[in-house]
């Protein structure tokens, strides 16, 4: 899978919309919250998963931590939340596979 800023963006896009199918992980973290748990996953998964050019740097570096707030220990909790939840939600979802690379997608999340 190609890696930068284009595809951690697009992973981080795809995290948050796999979220709005998530019931309970809308009722029990706020928006910002999930925001950053996408963006703090997407470097994750890229870290992980970019063998050509690793991501460069923390995956969560203070100045994230000072614009958004979170720690990274929080958002590894609602990271862990929103892979269990995903796991429930089906995989035939069209219009999802169309917007985005599903398979490469959610083969980094499996690594994360």
């Amino acid at each position: 899978m190609p890696c930068g800023i284009k595809t951690t963006t697009t992973l981080a896009k795809y995290i948050l919309d796999v979220t709005l199918l998530s019931f309970h992980i809308n009722q029990k973290y706020l928006p910002s919250e999930l925001a950053a748990m996408a963006v703090f996953l997407s470097r994750k998964c890229m870290k992980l998963g970019c063998i050509e050019k690793p991501w460069p740097g923390p995956i969560w570096s203070e100045t994230l931590w000072y614009h958004t707030e979170y720690s990274q220990r929080k958002l590894e909790q609602i990271a862990v939340d929103f892979i269990e939840e995903k796991k429930a939600i089906p995989h035939s979802l069209k219009a999802l596979k169309r917007k985005y690379d599903v398979a490469s997608f959610d083969k980094l999340l499996r690594r994360a």
